[in-house]
């Protein structure tokens, strides 16, 4: 079976943590796919207020995710620590590729690397309902 292969940078310009919840646990007592892209999603809203932004309000415009994808590498269980890199990889005409790199810590302490999300978001301008370019104040922000 081929897998999905992301490739994690070697520096991040945005670090956070953040604990594994309850909620977030599925029947498989571990974190749940779709938690993955909830702590991705944290982690963007954290990463944008360092710059001035939020995912509704940056230069005017707001962003829209096309798509994205997931390579798991280890389970992550409750009471652990994620550990959560984000980087830019490329920023196009109308938006930007980022990759969230998360590494779980559990109570003992050990660090794993647990999964690597890639996701392309658009810029979006919601009053027309069109998407919109690149701001070049956001280009210089993340350069």
């Amino acid at each position: 079976m081929q897998r999905i292969k992301i490739t994690i940078p070697t520096t991040f310009t945005f670090t956070c943590t953040l604990p594994v919840t309850i909620n977030t646990i599925n029947y498989g007592n571990h974190v749940g796919n779709d938690a993955f892209f909830a702590y991705a999603h944290n982690a963007r809203i954290q990463w944008l207020k360092t710059i001035g932004y939020t995912e509704l309000n940056i230069n005017g415009l707001g962003l829209i995710m096309l798509d994205a994808k997931i390579q798991y590498l280890t389970q992550v269980h409750h009471g652990s620590l994620l550990h959560i890199g984000i980087n830019i990889a490329q920023i196009s005409q109308n938006g930007f590729t980022l990759i969230y790199y998360f590494e779980c810590e559990n109570e003992a302490k050990t660090i794993k690397k647990a999964a690597i999300i890639e996701s392309n978001l658009l810029f979006f301008n919601y009053t027309t309902q069109k998407i919109a370019e690149t701001p070049e104040e956001f280009k210089i922000k993340c350069q």
